[in-house]
Protein backbone atom coordinates (compact mmCIF):
# COMPACT_ATOMS: atom_id res chain seq x y z
CA UNK A 1 0.00 0.00 0.00
CA UNK A 2 1.61 3.15 -1.18
CA UNK A 3 2.23 6.25 1.35
CA UNK A 4 2.68 9.89 0.21
CA UNK A 5 4.08 10.85 3.54
CA UNK A 6 4.65 14.65 3.76
CA UNK A 7 6.19 15.70 6.96
CA UNK A 8 4.29 18.06 8.83
CA UNK A 9 5.03 17.68 12.49
CA UNK A 10 2.99 19.01 15.52
CA UNK A 11 1.68 16.12 17.76
CA UNK A 12 -1.20 15.34 17.69
CA UNK A 13 -0.85 18.13 16.06
CA UNK A 14 1.08 19.42 12.99
CA UNK A 15 5.36 19.09 12.68
CA UNK A 16 6.87 19.31 9.13
CA UNK A 17 9.41 16.88 9.93
CA UNK A 18 10.88 13.30 8.69
CA UNK A 19 9.01 10.42 9.61
CA UNK A 20 10.95 8.07 7.72
CA UNK A 21 9.84 5.11 5.70
CA UNK A 22 7.39 2.78 7.52
CA UNK A 23 9.47 -0.08 5.67
CA UNK A 24 12.57 1.03 7.32
CA UNK A 25 13.02 0.30 11.08
CA UNK A 26 16.28 1.44 11.17
CA UNK A 27 15.77 4.75 10.27
CA UNK A 28 16.16 7.53 13.09
CA UNK A 29 12.93 9.14 13.09
CA UNK A 30 11.77 11.86 14.97
CA UNK A 31 9.47 12.99 16.52
CA UNK A 32 6.40 13.97 14.58
CA UNK A 33 3.34 13.58 12.51
CA UNK A 34 3.43 12.41 9.26
CA UNK A 35 -0.01 13.32 7.11
CA UNK A 36 -1.17 12.20 3.82
CA UNK A 37 -1.00 15.79 1.73
CA UNK A 38 -2.90 13.69 -1.48
CA UNK A 39 -5.79 12.66 1.60
CA UNK A 40 -6.04 16.81 2.67
CA UNK A 41 -6.74 18.26 -0.88
CA UNK A 42 -9.31 15.67 -2.02
CA UNK A 43 -12.64 14.38 -0.91
CA UNK A 44 -13.30 16.77 1.79
CA UNK A 45 -16.23 18.94 3.07
CA UNK A 46 -16.64 22.13 4.82
CA UNK A 47 -17.56 21.61 8.23
CA UNK A 48 -19.98 23.78 10.35
CA UNK A 49 -18.26 24.23 13.58
CA UNK A 50 -19.20 28.02 14.48
CA UNK A 51 -16.70 27.51 18.01
CA UNK A 52 -14.17 26.31 15.75
CA UNK A 53 -13.67 29.33 13.10
CA UNK A 54 -11.28 31.81 13.25
CA UNK A 55 -12.98 35.17 12.22
CA UNK A 56 -11.53 36.49 9.13
CA UNK A 57 -13.98 39.50 8.41
CA UNK A 58 -11.87 41.82 10.48
CA UNK A 59 -8.70 43.02 7.66
CA UNK A 60 -6.94 46.13 7.74
CA UNK A 61 -6.19 45.78 4.54
CA UNK A 62 -8.30 46.76 0.78
CA UNK A 63 -10.75 44.00 0.06
CA UNK A 64 -9.76 42.96 -3.59
CA UNK A 65 -11.02 39.23 -3.99
CA UNK A 66 -7.14 38.47 -2.93
CA UNK A 67 -6.37 37.08 0.34
CA UNK A 68 -5.71 39.84 3.12
CA UNK A 69 -2.32 38.73 5.76
CA UNK A 70 -5.18 38.06 8.36
CA UNK A 71 -6.95 35.38 6.25
CA UNK A 72 -3.76 33.42 5.34
CA UNK A 73 -3.34 33.23 8.94
CA UNK A 74 -7.00 31.71 9.60
CA UNK A 75 -6.79 29.69 6.15
CA UNK A 76 -3.62 27.86 7.86
CA UNK A 77 -4.78 27.32 11.14
CA UNK A 78 -7.80 26.33 10.32
CA UNK A 79 -5.81 23.89 7.45
CA UNK A 80 -3.89 22.28 10.89
CA UNK A 81 -7.11 22.25 12.67
CA UNK A 82 -8.54 19.86 9.99
CA UNK A 83 -5.04 18.03 9.19
CA UNK A 84 -4.80 16.83 12.82
CA UNK A 85 -7.69 18.21 15.56
CA UNK A 86 -5.90 18.00 18.37
CA UNK A 87 -3.42 21.09 16.92
CA UNK A 88 -6.52 23.05 17.95
CA UNK A 89 -6.09 21.94 21.93
CA UNK A 90 -2.55 22.35 21.87
CA UNK A 91 -2.64 25.76 20.41
CA UNK A 92 -5.23 27.10 22.90
CA UNK A 93 -3.70 25.41 25.64
CA UNK A 94 -0.25 26.25 28.16
CA UNK A 95 1.18 22.62 27.79
CA UNK A 96 2.84 23.05 24.55
CA UNK A 97 4.67 25.96 22.85
CA UNK A 98 3.06 26.35 19.45
CA UNK A 99 2.36 29.31 17.38
CA UNK A 100 1.62 31.16 14.42
CA UNK A 101 2.58 34.05 12.65
CA UNK A 102 2.82 36.02 9.38
CA UNK A 103 6.56 36.17 8.83
CA UNK A 104 6.43 38.03 5.45
CA UNK A 105 4.00 39.57 3.25
CA UNK A 106 3.58 41.54 -0.19
CA UNK A 107 1.65 41.89 -3.05
CA UNK A 108 2.66 38.67 -4.37
CA UNK A 109 3.29 36.36 -1.65
CA UNK A 110 2.53 35.89 2.08
CA UNK A 111 4.12 33.53 4.47
CA UNK A 112 2.56 31.96 7.48
CA UNK A 113 5.17 30.06 9.38
CA UNK A 114 4.09 27.85 12.05
CA UNK A 115 6.40 26.45 14.72
CA UNK A 116 5.64 23.35 16.47
CA UNK A 117 6.89 22.99 20.41
CA UNK A 118 9.82 20.90 19.59
CA UNK A 119 11.10 24.03 17.29
CA UNK A 120 10.29 22.86 14.14
CA UNK A 121 9.16 25.35 11.39
CA UNK A 122 6.74 24.79 8.71
CA UNK A 123 6.06 27.65 6.46
CA UNK A 124 3.12 28.25 4.11
CA UNK A 125 3.94 30.12 1.07
CA UNK A 126 0.90 31.81 -0.22
CA UNK A 127 -0.58 32.87 -3.45
CA UNK A 128 -2.76 35.65 -2.12
CA UNK A 129 -5.03 35.49 -5.44
CA UNK A 130 -5.41 31.69 -5.96
CA UNK A 131 -5.25 31.08 -2.66
CA UNK A 132 -2.83 28.31 -2.84
CA UNK A 133 0.24 27.52 -0.45
CA UNK A 134 3.29 25.53 -0.79
CA UNK A 135 5.07 23.96 2.24
CA UNK A 136 8.14 23.61 3.73
CA UNK A 137 9.50 21.98 6.75
CA UNK A 138 12.96 23.09 8.37
CA UNK A 139 13.92 21.65 11.42
CA UNK A 140 16.94 23.86 13.49
CA UNK A 141 20.15 22.45 13.74
CA UNK A 142 19.22 19.21 11.51
CA UNK A 143 17.94 20.60 8.48
CA UNK A 144 20.71 22.72 6.22
CA UNK A 145 17.54 24.56 3.93
CA UNK A 146 14.27 24.32 4.04
CA UNK A 147 12.73 20.98 2.83
CA UNK A 148 9.78 21.68 0.20
CA UNK A 149 6.67 19.27 -0.69
CA UNK A 150 5.65 18.95 -3.66
CA UNK A 151 2.12 18.97 -2.95
CA UNK A 152 0.05 22.48 -3.22
CA UNK A 153 -2.73 23.20 -0.68
CA UNK A 154 -5.73 25.02 -1.57
CA UNK A 155 -6.26 27.28 1.55
CA UNK A 156 -9.16 28.95 0.30
CA UNK A 157 -10.74 25.54 1.15
CA UNK A 158 -10.28 26.79 4.73
CA UNK A 159 -11.46 30.44 5.21
CA UNK A 160 -14.88 29.79 6.64
CA UNK A 161 -13.46 26.99 9.21
CA UNK A 162 -11.81 23.72 9.47
CA UNK A 163 -12.96 20.95 7.32
CA UNK A 164 -13.34 17.03 7.82
CA UNK A 165 -11.25 14.68 5.59
CA UNK A 166 -13.02 11.99 4.33
CA UNK A 167 -11.78 8.29 6.22
CA UNK A 168 -9.98 10.31 8.97
CA UNK A 169 -10.06 8.17 11.95
CA UNK A 170 -9.75 10.44 15.24
CA UNK A 171 -7.66 8.72 18.51
CA UNK A 172 -9.84 10.44 20.98
CA UNK A 173 -11.61 8.64 23.54
CA UNK A 174 -10.60 5.45 25.95
CA UNK A 175 -9.21 2.41 24.64
CA UNK A 176 -8.19 -1.13 26.27
CA UNK A 177 -6.74 -3.94 25.19
CA UNK A 178 -8.15 -7.11 24.05
CA UNK A 179 -6.24 -9.01 26.85
CA UNK A 180 -7.98 -8.71 30.04
CA UNK A 181 -7.05 -9.52 33.82
CA UNK A 182 -8.80 -9.98 37.48
CA UNK A 183 -8.43 -7.21 39.46
CA UNK A 184 -7.92 -6.69 43.27
CA UNK A 185 -11.97 -8.01 43.72
CA UNK A 186 -11.33 -10.40 41.33
CA UNK A 187 -13.31 -8.57 38.49
CA UNK A 188 -11.83 -9.11 35.30
CA UNK A 189 -10.85 -6.25 33.46
CA UNK A 190 -8.29 -4.94 30.60
CA UNK A 191 -4.79 -5.60 30.95
CA UNK A 192 -4.31 -2.23 30.05
CA UNK A 193 -6.86 0.86 29.36
CA UNK A 194 -5.07 3.59 27.19
CA UNK A 195 -5.29 7.40 26.35
CA UNK A 196 -3.44 8.91 23.60
CA UNK A 197 -2.07 12.19 24.51
CA UNK A 198 -0.05 14.59 23.05
CA UNK A 199 3.26 13.14 22.35
CA UNK A 200 2.86 10.20 24.52
CA UNK A 201 0.60 6.86 24.97
CA UNK A 202 -0.44 6.49 28.30
CA UNK A 203 -1.20 3.02 29.63
CA UNK A 204 -3.38 2.73 32.95
CA UNK A 205 -6.43 1.26 35.16
CA UNK A 206 -9.49 2.45 35.89
CA UNK A 207 -10.18 3.57 39.72
CA UNK A 208 -13.83 4.40 39.42
CA UNK A 209 -14.47 6.37 36.70
CA UNK A 210 -11.26 7.85 36.50
CA UNK A 211 -8.22 6.92 34.74
CA UNK A 212 -4.80 6.33 36.53
CA UNK A 213 -1.79 6.39 33.91
CA UNK A 214 0.73 3.86 35.38
CA UNK A 215 3.27 4.48 32.10
CA UNK A 216 3.61 6.28 29.46
CA UNK A 217 5.02 5.41 25.84
CA UNK A 218 7.03 8.05 23.12
CA UNK A 219 4.92 8.32 20.09
CA UNK A 220 7.89 8.84 16.94
CA UNK A 221 5.75 9.08 14.42
CA UNK A 222 1.68 8.97 13.01
CA UNK A 223 1.00 8.44 9.17
CA UNK A 224 -1.84 8.36 7.21
CA UNK A 225 -1.88 6.59 4.00
CA UNK A 226 -3.96 7.56 0.16
CA UNK A 227 -6.82 5.43 1.84
CA UNK A 228 -7.26 6.84 5.18
CA UNK A 229 -5.35 4.18 7.36
CA UNK A 230 -4.01 5.72 9.93
CA UNK A 231 -0.21 4.49 11.62
CA UNK A 232 0.86 5.24 15.18
CA UNK A 233 4.76 4.11 15.44
CA UNK A 234 5.83 4.43 19.42
CA UNK A 235 8.75 3.32 21.39
CA UNK A 236 8.63 1.93 24.94
CA UNK A 237 11.20 2.12 27.77
CA UNK A 238 13.04 -0.58 27.25
CA UNK A 239 13.42 0.66 23.42
CA UNK A 240 10.49 -1.71 21.96
CA UNK A 241 9.10 -0.63 19.05
CA UNK A 242 6.00 -1.20 17.92
CA UNK A 243 2.86 0.20 15.44
CA UNK A 244 -0.46 0.68 16.23
CA UNK A 245 -2.45 0.28 13.03
CA UNK A 246 -6.64 1.13 12.38
CA UNK A 247 -8.19 -2.21 11.34
CA UNK A 248 -9.69 -2.10 7.49
CA UNK A 249 -12.58 -3.49 8.92
CA UNK A 250 -13.55 -1.44 12.28
CA UNK A 251 -12.10 2.02 12.61
CA UNK A 252 -12.74 1.75 16.51
CA UNK A 253 -9.72 -1.30 16.66
CA UNK A 254 -6.37 -0.61 16.62
CA UNK A 255 -4.13 -3.82 15.49
CA UNK A 256 -0.63 -3.81 17.16
CA UNK A 257 2.44 -4.78 15.46
CA UNK A 258 5.76 -4.87 17.62
CA UNK A 259 7.68 -3.56 14.48
CA UNK A 260 8.11 -0.30 13.02
CA UNK A 261 8.71 -2.36 9.68
CA UNK A 262 5.23 -3.23 7.74
CA UNK A 263 7.01 -5.86 5.65
CA UNK A 264 6.95 -7.60 9.52
CA UNK A 265 3.46 -6.98 9.97
CA UNK A 266 2.74 -10.44 9.59
CA UNK A 267 5.10 -12.29 12.12
CA UNK A 268 4.68 -9.34 14.91
CA UNK A 269 0.89 -8.98 14.85
CA UNK A 270 -0.62 -9.58 18.71
CA UNK A 271 -4.38 -9.78 18.54
CA UNK A 272 -4.38 -9.38 22.48
CA UNK A 273 -2.44 -6.38 22.74
CA UNK A 274 -4.54 -4.71 20.36
CA UNK A 275 -7.12 -1.71 21.24
CA UNK A 276 -10.72 -1.39 21.11
CA UNK A 277 -12.12 1.96 21.60
CA UNK A 278 -14.34 1.91 24.48
CA UNK A 279 -17.79 3.43 23.68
Amino acid sequence: MKKQIVTLSLMLAITLTACGNANDNTAAIPEGMALDIEELTTGIETVADEDSVIDVNNSDEEENGNLTREQALAAVKNYCYSVQPNIEKLDKSDKYDVYFEVESYSDDEIVVLFTANTGEEVRFYVDPVSGDANITAFIPGVSTQEEPSDEIIHLKKYLDGPVELTGSVSLDGMWATASMVPDENGDVQPEWYVEFEGYAINYGHMEGDKFVVDHSDDVQCQMSDSDGNLFVQAENADGIQYTYRVSGDDKDVLEYYETWNEDEYADTYSGSTSLSRQK
